[in-house]
Order: structure tokens, then sequence, then C-alpha cells
């Protein structure tokens, strides 16, 4: 019978093993942008990278990146960007931004509006408006 002893470094060699075989490709540079990036989503397939660029005068630009080619599309800039996210299987991508408003009250809120962006015919879709208090649209918009 084997030990427990054994058994725990032959199935820890094991894994480490296996840990080297499939390890993930080193980190590649798929096209230079302008600005700095914040935030970066690639889609299910990795065919396609989006991300916001803070273009450092107060604007940002959201990009789309074949990841094969690095051809970029500039799809939206926003002063106040949201979060995004690629809707599996539609090569579409889901994002928001927003702009800030006041009440007659004074009592001030952000106009979030959500998009989504078709990769295949590289048109925007306006989908729906939320009035956010939170700053929530600031993550990702699911």
């Amino acid at each position: 019978m084997i030990s427990l002893r054994i058994f725990t470094a032959v199935t820890f060699a094991l894994l480490l093993s296996l840990g080297s075989v499939s390890a993930a490709p080193k980190a590649a540079k798929v096209a230079d942008l302008q600005g700095r990036g914040w935030v970066v989503r690639c889609n299910p397939e990795g065919t396609w990278v989006a991300t916001w660029c803070d273009n450092g005068n107060g604007n940002y630009t959201l990009w789309a990146v074949v990841t094969a080619k690095g051809d970029k599309i500039e799809v939206d800039q926003s002063k106040d960007p949201g979060g995004m996210c690629w809707i599996p299987n539609r090569n579409t991508l889901f994002y928001c931004s927003a702009k800030p408003v006041s009440f007659e009250s004074g009592i001030k809120y952000n106009a979030v509006t959500y998009y989504t962006w078709d990769v295949t015919n590289k048109k925007r879709k306006r989908v729906s408006e939320l009035k956010d208090d939170l700053k929530t649209y600031i993550i990702d918009p699911v």
C-alpha cells in the first residue's frame, strides 16, 4: 500500500508538470494607442480587444483593436466613460458612458447611456439610458 506521503509527493509533482505544459502564452503587443488604457476587455474568441484610453485632455476614446492585425477602430469618445463587456457569440461590444445632469432642484446625477457596437458593420446603436447617482456605471455594465 502506498503511503500518504508518497502519494502526496507524486500528485504534487504531476500537478507541477501539467501546470508548466499548459501555461498561458506571454503577453504580446497588439497595437499602439494614444494615451493610457484604463479598462481593457478581450472578446471570448480572442479576436478583438477594446479599451478606453485617456487622451490627457479630459476626454477618453473607446478603441476596438483586431488582435491578429493590430487594426484599430475608434468606437466612441466620452468625458466620463463607463464599463464594457463583449457579448458572447455575437461579435458585439456592450458599453456605456455618462454625462452630468442636474434636476431643476439642483440635485445632480449622471445620465448614463448604454450602447452596443457591432464589429461586422462597425456601427454603434443606443440601447437605453438611466439616471445613476452613485457612478456605478464605471464598473462592468452587466
